[in-house]
């Protein structure tokens, strides 16, 4: 065991490197997200100690404080999936195991320049200790048992994007067309419609065989994006498992498409793409395109399993868990919901919400009597304005980042930004994001390194609405308000700075700072733009010398970098 100050490893490395500082720090049960284990509490240090460890107080750098340096795009920083969440057992084993696989990756020459240098404040993850235990879906208690004391955080959160994520299918939550038209591939017939019985179904026909009926269980994404919304659709599998569908719809373009740079369900990278079509990604569908070709089909992704980077199948659900049962010779699946609820965040409510209904009074700590209802430690939530810079982002990294699980991939697990490197290349040669995931590179920006500034910052972490950093709601993403409460400076004088007109298009901090990045393997035939989060400063020309779009190009096509 050791305290805050203790000595860990500094990215710049393609090695296990673990954060745990912040796992301590909270009571409660453990949980969060999705996966197959969670782990139990151990006696935890109090908030205040941690914060003056850490040099912070409520997420801000004090002055003296050691600052902290991001690891460059793809660096080895492990991030603790949640705040709240306790180290597994027998972690010191696991922890050496990962970190000796990083050692002898560099051994053979895969890894070069391997620096280790000490951080105030990271530890190992080697040194953690505790025990696992699986999760336990009566730790979790819903966001509606939110909804009594936290009204007014609930109604911003229920109209959000992540209150609207996903769920069961029907007319307020599925924006595809099921109304019979078919989806025409070279070698298939695909309908969706609406059965007599009022489910969502695609049936699927091919010559030769039986048609298929898959019965739509779940919907995931309802084209909330700016930049290019789409939506999914899961089915139950003869199994007990949730499998994705290879139809997905895109609303702006008004498309349905499948992803074929996959092969039964893997992604293939690079060169190793040979047997793919040659413009492999996600393509609409065509009728020169075979069913065959979209690497989902037969659907093979599974909610709740994978560790890869994309995270894709653990991150669109709360609470999901699946569970092989041998003596019924099937799986069982769990979650809470298809939407990202409160407990995600926060951490598993059940045994606060027991406390509250037995008359605990405020929130704020005091109950309502001295004894079994005063808030302790075990039915605390942890207060996630508190948190200090890193350990804030990483509970949006949870999902929000390009991630490999190490361990069971389970909320607890530490997870790595560093291991999606090693014989994968989500990063453009300039270090963004070239993938899912963009808001990671928030890490490589000025506003983290010399700021301490969060997502929380410009985000409401209920609404998910803008704001600026003093808390003051925004009239929408492209508000200037989320820049100039930092750089007040230049809000006297736009035009000076942006060198276009004050109150157009390009005179707004985001259009050339933060500009809409289209998704490479989506191509331009399905809108799938995500701003990038790098806050970067255009440079036309190096982006053309890397064969990049820089911001400027966006708008002035026209024109010659020279």
């Amino acid at each position: 065991m050791t305290n805050a100050s203790s000595p860990g490893l500094r990215p710049g490395v393609i090695a296990a490197i673990g954060l745990r500082a912040w796992l301590r720090v909270c009571g409660g049960q453990g949980g969060g997200r999705s996966g197959i284990k969670i782990v139990s509490p151990d006696a935890p240090s109090t908030l205040p100690e941690r914060l003056a460890a850490r040099g912070s107080v409520a997420g801000r750098v004090l002055p003296g404080s050691v600052p902290r340096v991001a690891s460059e795009p793809g660096g080895a920083l492990l991030q603790p999936r949640s705040p709240w969440m306790k180290p597994p057992a027998q972690w010191e084993r696991r922890g050496r195991g990962v970190a000796g696989a990083g050692l002898a990756l560099a051994a053979t020459g895969l890894l070069a320049a391997t620096v280790l240098r000490p951080e105030p404040g990271v530890r190992h993850f080697a040194e953690s200790t505790g025990s696992a235990h699986r999760q336990d879906a009566r730790e979790f208690a819903g966001s509606e048992a939110c909804r009594d004391c936290h009204s007014e955080q609930y109604a911003e959160w229920e109209g959000s994007t992540h209150g609207k994520a996903g769920g069961e299918p029907g007319p307020e939550t599925v924006i595809a067309p099921f109304e019979g038209s078919p989806i025409r591939f070279a070698d298939a017939v695909v309908t969706p419609l609406v059965d007599d019985e009022g489910r969502y179904v695609f049936v699927v026909e091919r010559d030769g065989r039986p048609a298929e009926r898959f019965v739509v269980s779940g919907v995931i994404g309802r084209g909330h994006m700016v930049g290019g919304g789409t939506q999914g659709f899961m089915t139950r599998h003869a199994d007990g498992t949730e499998r994705f569908l290879p139809f997905d719809y895109s609303t702006d373009a008004d498309i349905w498409f499948c992803n074929t740079a996959f092969v039964g369900g893997f992604w293939v990278p690079g060169a190793d793409r040979a047997a793919l079509r040659a413009d492999a990604g996600w393509l609409p569908v065509t009728e020169e395109m075979r069913l065959t070709e979209c690497g989902d089909w037969p659907p093979v992704r599974i909610l709740g399993t994978n560790r890869r980077f994309a995270n894709c199948q653990n991150c669109h659900g709360s609470q999901v868990e699946v569970e092989y049962r041998p003596e019924l010779a099937r799986y069982e699946t769990r979650f809470t919901t298809l939407r990202i609820n409160c407990e995600s965040c926060h951490g598993p409510a059940q045994a606060h919400v027991e406390w509250a209904r037995r008359g605990g009074g405020a929130v704020g700590g005091q109950g309502a009597d001295s004894g079994e209802a005063a808030l302790t430690r075990s039915t605390r939530l942890p207060s996630l304005d508190t948190l200090d810079t890193d350990a804030s982002l990483a509970v949006c990294f949870q999902c929000h980042a390009l991630k490999r699980a190490v361990g069971d991939g389970g909320p607890g697990d530490d997870y790595s930004l560093g291991l999606p490197l090693i014989g994968d290349s989500p990063y453009l040669p300039d270090g963004r994001i070239a993938t899912f995931g963009y808001q990671q590179t928030h890490r490589s920006s000025a506003c983290y390194l010399f700021g301490s500034m969060t997502c929380v910052d410009c985000h409401d972490p209920h609404s998910q609405g803008y704001r600026d950093v003093f808390g003051n709601a925004l009239q929408g993403r492209f508000d200037d308000g989320q820049c100039t409460g930092c750089h007040a400076a230049i809000a006297e004088a736009p035009e000076r700075h942006s060198f276009h007109p004050a109150g157009s298009p390009g005179a707004a901090c985001t259009s050339c700072h933060m500009p809409y990045m289209q998704h490479p393997e989506l191509t331009d035939n399905i809108p799938y733009g995500r701003s990038d989060h790098t806050i970067s400063i255009p440079r036309p020309g190096t982006d053309e010398e890397l064969g990049l779009r820089s911001a400027c190009a966006r708008c002035h096509r026209e024109m010659s970098v020279a």
